[in-house]
């Protein structure tokens, strides 16, 4: 090819090829952010609600007629999820697990979890610290 006849041939490119390969990543990427988002949102959601139901619980157990477990299984009666509520006197533990399933390619998000909430009576821990502060000051004089 000559000099002059280069100047002649010129290079066009095209835009709908170029947009043809770069839909697909940026499609991709646009849902990839919304399942993410998605996931992100259920997995606060359930740890809100075991939350919930621990404290719940734990508040319940306080009291001397009160049983804090079958309280945290009652707020949780009626919500998805997979919940189990264990604990004793002294803390109640909500787990959650759950399956989010995606409609692409059979894609699943194993979504697990724990609250714990501790059984606190502040009237006994106060007379507790009253008691030791009284026979640290006896001990003093």
């Amino acid at each position: 090819m000559d000099r002059k006849d280069r100047k002649k041939f010129v290079c066009r490119g095209s835009y709908t090829l170029e947009a043809a390969c770069i839909s697909g990543v940026w499609m991709l990427t646009v849902f990839a952010v919304l399942l993410l988002l998605t996931g992100t949102i259920k997995r606060g959601v359930y740890t809100a609600k075991a939350y919930e139901a621990a404290v719940a619980g734990s508040t319940e157990a306080v009291r001397r007629q009160g049983d804090g477990l079958e309280t945290a299984r009652e707020r949780l009666a009626g919500e998805n999820g997979n919940y189990s509520v264990n604990g004793s006197k002294r803390e109640i533990t909500v787990n959650y697990e759950e399956y989010v399933k995606y409609p692409f390619a059979g894609l699943q998000w194993h979504i697990q979890g724990n609250a714990k909430s501790k059984v606190i009576r502040p009237v006994s821990f106060i007379g507790k610290v009253r008691s030791v502060r009284k026979w640290k000051e006896e001990l003093m004089d």
